[in-house]
């Protein structure tokens, strides 16, 4: 009943394996204010107890999910679910009734296949976004088709991808990568854009430019998953924000003219990976490269520092980083570092509830509301290559749950 889905690799894996050396990064000093804080914060940790909602899926529920990769809400408290294996998205009303199913996999209207992303869209549409070629298939809450467009056109023998979307308000920023061919060589451009509600760039922002060198067979990590993939987002004024380095904590951020405004920074110590992180990433480049022998595989020794952002209504910026989970009350799933609009950190906030912070993720869908999707870590590694999960995670994929939170104010 169940098909891999091309969570974050699909039709790259087929170049990736071909070559890949270290990446050609940008200056490493942006030419902008740098606001530093220290490691501690000012106003100190505030523990929040989160409350339980509603939950669905898991071992006794009839309720089955394949892969669910994101969550999104409206101002109703309406959760939408981007269930990536079963081209899907189930929605749930405020209170956890399974309320409809929309979209479905294939390629007429409203339909996506490899669905790898879902956003709400500044026309208040839903925005499904399907990663080859970069496509988003717009329809609305009620699951009526409103059309498709495509984001960027592919060079020959080259491709243009879309890897995130994030929507606020009539704001919306899109993380993409292009790539041209040429001899005995591929060239990308991983990209994080502005755009409109048409899908037509506005500003290109950022770019990271690298090389594939089809005669040095080499699988890098951050070729594939870089850190703008999970740290980017967009505030309610329009402020782009985003994590471009894996080993540093610091932030750009950039204006409405598309200008970089400032960069905020903290005094941070990166994590090392514990082995199961390690070993997931490891599995899956191991699995590639037994299809080509001889290519080489280079897995960072640390989790990226920046592990995800939100911005809340009043323009305060949540960071996720990868001591989040280690952070706080024994019982918190997460702590998080909260900066004012000026980009100061003021405090820590610890989000208590239940969950395994390596295999679980948390999705902001209001200000007073998070979801968290039990195994969804985990199901992704297992999404990228057949045979990569060990038996203790294919079952935990097997058992997805999905749990909603109010977050008392």
């Amino acid at each position: 009943m169940k098909h891999p889905a091309p969570i974050l690799i699909s039709l790259l894996v087929m170049s990736v394996l071909a070559a890949t050396p270290a990446l050609a990064r940008q200056a490493a000093e942006p030419a902008a204010p740098v606001v530093h804080s220290d490691a501690e914060a000012p106003d100190g940790l505030e523990v929040v107890h989160l409350e339980e909602m509603w939950r669905a899926g898991g071992e006794d529920d009839e309720i089955f999910f394949g892969h669910v990769f994101r969550a999104e809400g409206d101002a109703d408290g309406n959760v939408y679910l981007l269930d990536t294996q079963l081209s899907e998205v189930p929605v749930f009303s405020p209170d956890g009734e399974h309320v409809k199913t929309l979209s479905r996999e294939g390629e007429g209207p409203g339909e996506s296949r490899g669905p790898a992303g879902l956003s709400m869209l500044p026309d208040g549409n839903l925005g499904i976004l399907q990663r080859f070629p970069g496509t988003i298939v717009k329809i609305d809450l009620d699951g009526t088709p409103q059309g498709k467009y495509r984001v960027g056109e592919a060079t020959e023998g080259g491709f243009h991808a879309l890897y995130t979307a994030r929507c606020k308000g009539e704001h919306l920023m899109m993380v993409g990568q292009d790539a041209t061919m040429g001899e005995g060589r591929q060239d990308r451009t991983w990209f994080v854009s502005r755009f409109d509600a048409e899908g037509r760039e506005l500003d290109r922002l950022w770019t990271r430019d690298s090389v594939i060198d089809f005669t040095n067979p080499v699988i890098n990590e951050l070729d594939i998953l870089d850190p703008c993939i999970f740290g980017s987002t967009v505030g309610p004024d329009g402020r782009i924000y985003l994590a471009a380095d894996h080993d540093r904590y610091a932030i750009n951020v950039y204006g409405l003219d598309g200008a970089l405004s400032h960069v905020i920074e903290r005094e941070f110590t990166p994590r090392d990976r514990e082995d199961r992180e390690t070993g997931r990433i490891q599995a899956v480049f191991d699995v590639w490269a037994s299809r080509n022998p001889g290519v080489e595989t280079h897995v960072e020794p640390h989790a990226a520092s920046i592990a995800n952002l939100h911005v809340d209504d009043d323009n305060n910026l949540w960071v996720e980083n990868s001591r989040s989970g280690g952070t706080g009350p024994a019982e918190a799933f997460l702590t998080f570092d909260v900066f004012d609009p000026d980009g100061h950190l003021r405090r820590q906030v610890a989000l208590v509830c239940e969950g395994d912070p390596l295999d679980d993720r948390l999705f902001w869908t209001r200000d007073d509301m998070v979801v968290l999707v039990k195994g969804a870590i985990s199901a992704m590694f297992a999404s990228m290559a057949d045979g990569a999960a060990g038996d203790d995670e294919e079952a935990a994929t097997d058992e997805m749950e999905v749990v909603c939170y109010r977050v008392p104010r």
